[in-house]
């Protein structure tokens, strides 16, 4: 062969080897398009998901300040006319929330207390501000604007809810300032990658927190983005509107550095392919370049098609082929690995909409369990009340044991209504003074129901009597929800011991929720022999909602209702567990000295019989209740003139002036409520006496005047009761108070 043929020949072959590379080289570069093009839709989607999901979690920060707003709007120390009772409850509230700036009440338009006081002047000018008139426009919590803290001269938020009066009018605002490091905090938790940033903005687009170089930012007007940037917002809104929003900005280069840098590896790859093909020719461009080549090509497609576990087992190939298929695996990788990323950021999305559900159910149920207690309320008073009647004129018969049990019957009705209440949070914890050896050893034949047979449970109360001050019903609250879970513990059966004992503790002492002082306990603790808890799940045992049961077989509710009991009892909480060998919890209340004595101001009183006829006034809308209580009025001697509604009792009132010495009425009523009917009387009469009595407490505003005598008695009620109250008022001239329910 000629030196020319030998020419022609090869450039025969290397023309052949070219053309033959060239199926490889369109569909390389075809399937790179397309992968830029869903690399730039990733990134898209994953930064709407991690914009939504920051603005998710400051919208938690929000909401946790909303709701310190409605508890502090709700206090008599807030509500008081008295600025002096405000002010020495706000320094320990701010005190209790270190990332708060300052806490501070306007009224009627003027500083009224503040937690940190400051130049009234810097005050003045909020009644003119849009968030403060929102707050009071709305009745709602409204949030305000970045703003220079006129308390530290720090950027800072201001928060507000309306204080709304017994009247039901808007008479000022409770505010809080927050300082804007936790924002911060929360944008740098996020974990950006590089050439993006995150930012919180209100609503004239200046800058609350912004990660990265947060603090160079703090109050600069967010720019223009360019049209080089990819943006995601989204509104901050929980169960407040903030009118601030989230602005995620990825810079187009950051997002497709991983396309780009693919493009040039395959590059590489190509011109190294093309080496390969002239200098192996016809040879080897069968074994070393079309087959490895197509085999990608496969991987790719089935990528492109969203098989994310395609992976490329290209080996022994051409230079650069094997570098190709370990490029395009790490991509696969990373693929997957971003899939499932979003995958788990779906569950915790969907966890967490699972959650507010659940509250919302919560707080439904609560209502309803208030609606249902206080109309049970007014039934267990009839029934309490007729009895109470037919034992007074069958004090020998033989039938007073059936009585009895009835009456005893009404008397458990009324502690269920009770525990709906405090369910409801329409009614507060009642403390008193409990030897909890008492109280647990009362508890056990309850305890035995809830424990199955192959369980057994031992009490071993404490050597001394254990005193401590509680509601007793929240301890049976917690008793019962530590025997539950040890019971749960123990699926194969065992043991549960109750131990009490006199204990000191420190504060600072590693517990779940530490004690808040120094000094003497009582130790309640529960100890089973199940399968103890790992040390991953000790952590969030309280948190609410948190359950290691199968769906539909637990809330999740049990041991964060004992961690808020103990929280407001000033207790503390230990947890002992390692897995396989049983579980102790541990709950301490605050010792009280064995005489310590609690008011008596609910005691039960004797009542006198009536020096003379009086007339009472009885408002009620429920027919056997007006007439059980008209009956124990009038076998104690008093004149009853008795009206189903309000409008019959002011007719009443108008025929008898005179004579009517006590105004008895029910607090929710049609036409008019019990407080209002009574302001009105009382008005006409200001030496007339007022008995409220209704299901729950919460539901009536303070009554206005300084002159009137007043009491609440709550229902059920028993016939000793309502006429020591009545007595109080008419005949032993008690000293004047206002009611607040």
């Amino acid at each position: 062969m000629t030196i020319s043929s030998n020419v022609r020949l090869r450039t025969r072959v290397v023309s052949l080897g070219l053309l033959a590379t060239a199926p490889a080289l369109i569909v390389i570069l075809y399937t790179q398009s397309l992968e830029r093009e869903r690399a730039r839709e990733r990134t898209e989607a994953g930064i709407r998901q991690v914009t939504q999901l920051a603005a998710s979690q400051q919208a938690t920060l929000f909401d946790g300040v909303e709701r310190l707003l409605l508890t502090l709007v709700k206090l008599p120390e807030i509500q008081s006319t008295d600025p002096a009772r405000c002010k020495a409850l706000l320094p320990g509230v701010l005190r209790d929330h270190p990332g708060y700036i300052n806490i501070w009440v306007n009224k009627h338009d003027k500083p009224f207390c503040a937690a940190i006081d400051i130049d009234p002047k810097a005050r003045a000018g909020n009644p003119q501000r849009g968030w403060y008139k929102r707050a009071i426009a709305t009745r709602t919590t409204a949030v305000g604007d970045f703003q220079i803290s006129p308390t530290n001269g720090k950027p800072d938020l201001n928060l507000a809810h309306p204080i709304v009066n017994g009247a039901g009018q808007v008479e000022g605002v409770v505010a809080a300032a927050i300082g804007l490091d936790p924002l911060n905090d929360i944008a740098a938790q996020a974990q950006l990658p590089a050439g993006t940033t995150l930012a919180l903005i209100d609503r004239h687009r200046r800058i609350l927190a912004r990660y990265p170089d947060g603090a160079r930012w703090i109050g600069e007007v967010l720019p223009e983005s360019s049209t080089s940037l990819l943006i995601a917002t989204a509104p901050v809104r929980g169960t407040v509107d903030t009118g601030l929003q989230i602005a995620m900005e990825v810079e187009s280069g950051a997002a497709m550095a991983q396309a780009n840098t693919l493009l040039r590896q395959q590059a590489v790859l190509l011109a190294v392919l093309l080496i390969a093909t002239i200098l192996v020719s016809l040879v080897g461009g069968e074994r070393f370049v079309r087959r490895p080549i197509s085999e990608l090509t496969g991987v790719t497609e089935r990528l492109a098609a969203g098989d994310l576990s395609a992976r490329a087992s290209v080996h022994g190939s051409a230079p650069g082929v094997d570098d190709l298929a370990g490029a395009i695996n790490t991509m696969a990788t990373e693929m997957e690995t971003r899939a499932r990323a979003e995958s788990r950021a779906q569950a915790e999305l969907r966890a967490s909409e699972e959650r507010l559900r659940h509250a919302q159910k919560l707080e439904t149920v609560g209502q309803l369990a208030a609606g249902v207690a206080h109309n049970f309320n007014n039934l267990l008073t009839v029934i309490a009340g007729f009895t109470e009647l037919l034992m007074d004129r069958h004090k020998d018969a033989a039938d007073r044991s059936d009585l009895e049990e009835i009456r005893k019957a009404a008397q458990r009705g009324a502690l269920l209504t009770r525990q709906l209440l405090a369910f409801s949070r329409r009614q507060d914890a009642a403390p008193a003074k409990l030897d909890l050896n008492q109280t647990v050893i009362e508890l056990r034949d309850m305890l035995a129901r809830v424990v199955r047979e192959d369980i057994t449970l031992d009490i071993s109360p404490a050597h001394a009597p254990a005193w401590a001050l509680i509601d007793p019903h929240e301890v049976e609250q917690v008793v019962l929800n530590l025997v539950l879970n040890a019971r749960d513990a123990m699926p194969a059966g065992g043991s549960i011991r109750i131990d009490i004992a006199h204990v000191m503790l420190h504060v600072g002492m590693p517990a779940a929720q530490p004690p808040p002082a120094t000094g003497w306990y009582v130790r309640l603790s529960v100890t089973d022999t199940g399968m103890g808890i790992d040390a991953d799940i000790v952590t969030h045992l309280f948190e609410p909602f948190f359950t290691t049961k199968d769906a539909g077989k637990g809330t999740g509710m049990g041991l964060a209702s004992v961690d808020g009991i103990v929280r407001h009892s000033r207790g503390a909480i230990t947890v002992d567990t390692e897995p396989g060998k049983g579980s102790t919890f541990s709950i301490y209340f605050p010792a009280v000295p064995a005489d310590f004595v609690v008011s008596a101001d609910d005691a039960p009183a004797v009542t006198p019989p009536p020096s003379t006829t009086s007339t009472i006034l009885l408002v009620e809308d429920e027919d056997p209740l007006r007439a059980v209580v008209a009956r124990m009025l009038g076998q104690a001697g008093y004149r009853v003139l008795d009206a189903r509604t309000p409008s019959e009792a002011c007719e009443l009132f108008e025929q008898h002036n005179g004579d009517i010495a006590l105004l008895l009425t029910d607090v929710v009523m049609p036409e008019m409520n019990g407080p209002a009917l009574a302001q009105r009387l009382v008005a006409l009469r200001p030496e007339l006496r007022v008995l409220f009595v209704s299901g729950y407490t919460g539901e009536l505003p303070v009554l206005e005047g300084h002159g009137t005598k007043t009491k609440f008695l709550a229902k059920p009620f028993t016939s000793t009761a309502l006429l020591a109250a009545v007595s109080e008022l008419i005949e032993a001239q008690v000293p004047v108070r206002s009611v607040r329910l």
